[in-house]
């Protein structure tokens, strides 16, 4: 689908429409200043309505399940900015959504993970090992190889099955 235009542009309308892309950039002075005049400037995807550039992939992955034909979309979260930001869209999209998320991260995290089940999400707690992202990551790709037929993965990190990664890029 990266190279399908009516894919390219259904994704580009949820860009523009429901995150507010695009954002603005900020130049940054100390920073150019510090560097001797480099002109730094940073993209503020904080500006996004669901406060992340994490947004970006949780959309491209909720049409891609979509396209699919399937209705349930897992993913996994550390902090919770990735678990939000899925959560959020999966709301949007009509679309069931597991997190898979670290116990540790879950007691750590419990502001952002009330976030993520007022949305209709559902948090695998994640109990192996470091009980962290780590493993989140793990039982997240587990789950998907397992239920593959009905699921479809949007992983927060650059660990997700090919050939995702470069579609959401």
């Amino acid at each position: 689908y990266r190279y399908n235009k009516d894919f390219i542009k259904e994704r580009d309308w949820w860009y523009s429409n429901f995150l507010g892309t695009p954002t603005r950039f900020i130049k940054l002075n100390n920073l150019t200043r510090h560097l001797g005049g480099a002109q730094i400037w940073a993209k503020m995807v904080s500006d996004y309505s669901t406060g992340s550039h994490k947004a970006l992939s949780a959309i491209t992955h909720g049409l891609l399940c979509k396209r699919a034909g399937k209705k349930i979309l897992v993913t996994d979260t550390g902090a919770g900015e990735n678990g939000k930001a899925y959560s959020i869209v999966a709301k949007a999209m009509g679309l069931k959504l597991f997190v898979f998320m670290g116990q540790k991260d879950l007691v750590r995290q419990k502001p952002n993970a009330d976030i993520i089940r007022s949305n209709g999400a559902k948090i695998i707690p994640v109990t192996t090992g470091s009980k962290s992202l780590v493993d989140a990551v793990s039982e997240c790709m587990r789950f998907f190889v397992s239920n593959n037929e009905k699921v479809h993965m949007g992983i927060g990190s650059l660990v997700g099955p090919s050939p995702y990664i470069k579609i959401c890029g």
